[in-house]
């Protein structure tokens, strides 16, 4: 599947420094090209280097330089999955376009790697479902395609 037929996804969290960026992380990686994820923050800050080095475990990089929200970027994706309800409440969404939250505890040690590992372990089963129930609707639609 080419990149402009990719389902576009938008994960968001507070400061765009440990849940957002593993969840888009997982889902570039285990959507197969089916999958088009982008990650932001309602503010800046620096990239946790725990969730890096965590990351890394998983032989999956993430980017250094985080991103932060705004409204064109909001136009951008098919679907906006929002970590922390705090994160959710703040978004200016545009007509249609679909919401879903994950709350995950916000009260974690950002400098604790096992702390970060299970945050991720947790974001994979959450990130895992959806990824595969997109890959499966664009095979049923690419087999559709085919037949007419």
């Amino acid at each position: 599947m080419n990149r402009q037929n990719a389902t576009k996804l938008l994960f968001l969290c507070p400061d765009n420094s440990i849940f957002s960026p593993i969840a888009a992380a997982w889902a570039n990686e285990l959507g197969d090209g089916h999958v088009h994820s982008f990650s932001a923050g309602l503010s800046s800050c620096k990239r946790n280097k725990a969730a890096i080095e965590v990351m890394g475990e998983t032989d999956i990089t993430l980017k250094e330089q985080p991103n932060i929200l705004t409204n064109e970027l909001l136009k951008w994706p098919d679907l906006v999955i929002a970590y922390t309800d705090e994160a959710a409440k703040h978004l200016p969404l545009p007509p249609g376009l679909q919401l879903f939250t994950h709350d995950i505890p916000s009260q974690l040690n950002k400098s604790d790697k096992e702390s970060i590992r299970q945050v991720r372990d947790r974001i994979f089963k959450q990130i895992q479902p959806l990824i595969e129930g997109i890959k499966k609707s664009h095979r049923k639609q690419l087999r559709l395609n085919k037949t007419h």
